[in-house]
């Protein structure tokens, strides 16, 4: 998303709506800077204590593991997640401000990559702090002994058996009706 928002709609965005700049160009190369940090962070965690041992979607049971390459891996993606903050603000912002005509005639004679732009903005801005949440939550199950997102502490009864009984009776209550 960084280089959707951050690099093509630095450049596209400001020449499809005839503007000279986004609107916040410090906040535009706050933005820029934090994806360089971020991806030095990330290739640093690669070579400290023999990598990330979490696996391709960092799923509790492995992230939970003592390693300092994990606690890395989780601050880059806090900055990457705020670097997208930042830039889907900004596009949004340089939507809003930047049309010529009314609002609505200038929403109605969009190109559609500005649509595009403005719609994957409004979506990160809804779904990134979910998730620096969750890993807020799993960085405090590794540091704090916290087990909120352990499955078997969750779960009242271990090996599943609560949610095999769960679908057993909605599958009946299905038929039933």
């Amino acid at each position: 998303m960084s280089i959707l928002i951050g690099g093509f709609g630095n450049i596209l965005l400001p020449l499809m709506l005839c503007s000279s700049d986004m609107i916040f160009p410090r906040l535009n190369a706050l933005s820029l800077w934090l994806v360089f940090n971020s991806l030095i962070i990330m290739f640093l965690s690669m070579f400290i204590d023999g990598g990330v041992n979490a696996g391709w979607t960092s799923h509790v049971p492995l992230s939970i593991i003592n390693y300092s390459s994990i606690d890395l891996m989780f601050f880059s993606l806090h900055i990457v997640g705020l670097s997208s903050l930042l830039g889907s603000i900004n596009s949004i912002v340089t939507l809003l401000k930047s049309s010529n005509l009314s609002i609505i005639n200038s929403f109605l004679f969009l190109p559609l990559y500005c649509w595009s732009i403005f719609f994957t903005s409004v979506l990160l801005i809804i779904s990134l702090p979910v998730s620096a949440g969750v890993i807020t939550m799993i960085i405090s199950d590794r540091h704090s002994n916290r087990p909120s997102l352990d499955p078997l502490i969750i779960l009242p009864y271990h090996n599943g058996y609560f949610l095999s009984i769960s679908f057993i009776l909605n599958y009946i209550n299905f038929f039933i009706k």
